[in-house]
């Protein structure tokens, strides 16, 4: 049986920072007939299927990049919440940029949502008393923020996704090592190179660098953090294997043994 099968995988109550539409959605579809009282919150537009959801609460308005941190506190009390058992970071946004055309505020832009949202988000959850010991945080990054794999098979640009993603790394990597004491867990995912609106723009390399839809990444991303323990904090891995990492695959040594929840290179 696997973990997505196991009752309740991720604990009694779990929430889904980023769950309108993508990846988030089908994270939620994963959880909802598990039994897990479910959170999501939404910066703007809710897909219908959302709201039909058993177990499932949307918290409305919650941008990570302004007052979204804050807010959401109150609205978990509000909600009778006083506890979480899992935090899933999922929000994020990617704006095209290259040498010459740097575009300075898009890049701030994608470091206030990827990086800094996340952040932030797990401070006011933690110093709010709202995550405690036991909880588990789980950051849906990119292996788009992984040094060791870039090269010039796949080439430049970008630099406002990688450098965002790099620093989300960076900030999961340090908050497990601050967390650790306080008897939480974290883990930074890169989910599978993922059909998406965001990825639209490269599926031409779809198929030869095994884009998955979703709901199939969602199981991953359930699984991977349902099996996360004190013991094994502080990794970057890849819950489908590198047969669906993306641009990556490149850049990785040994690729092919690299399976299922295998770590990546930061």
């Amino acid at each position: 049986m696997s973990s997505t099968e196991l009752p309740k995988p991720l604990g009694d109550r779990a929430l889904i920072i980023g769950g309108g539409s993508g990846l988030g959605l089908e994270i939620a579809k994963v959880l909802a007939p598990s039994g897990t009282a479910i959170a999501v919150t939404v910066r703007s537009t809710v897909d219908p299927a959302l709201e039909a959801l058993p177990n499932t609460t949307i918290i409305r308005d919650i941008d990570v990049a302004t007052d979204g941190p804050e807010k959401l506190v109150g609205e978990l009390a509000s909600l009778g919440w006083a506890t979480i058992d899992t935090v899933l970071c999922v929000a994020g946004i990617l704006l095209p940029d290259e040498l010459g055309d740097l575009q300075p505020d898009n890049f701030r832009k994608m470091v206030d949502v990827c990086a800094l949202g996340p952040l932030r988000i797990v401070d006011a959850l933690v110093t709010g008393g709202v995550l405690t010991a036991g909880g588990k945080v789980g950051l849906v990054t990119s292996e788009g923020g992984s040094i060791g794999l870039r090269g010039a098979k796949e080439g430049g640009s970008n630099y406002g996704h990688h450098c965002s993603k790099a620093a989300e790394n960076m900030a999961g990597k340090i908050l497990s090592i601050d967390l650790a004491a306080r008897g939480m867990a974290v883990v930074c995912l890169h989910p599978g190179f993922v059909k998406s609106r965001m990825t639209e723009p490269f599926k031409d390399k779809y198929e030869e660098l095994g884009a998955v839809e979703p709901h199939v990444a969602a199981k991953g991303v359930v699984a991977a953090v349902a099996e996360l323990t004190k013991e094994t904090t502080g990794r970057f891995i890849q819950p489908l294997g590198s047969e669906h990492l993306g641009f990556g695959v490149w850049g990785l040594p040994d690729a092919e043994k690299r399976g299922p929840m295998s770590e990546l290179p930061w």
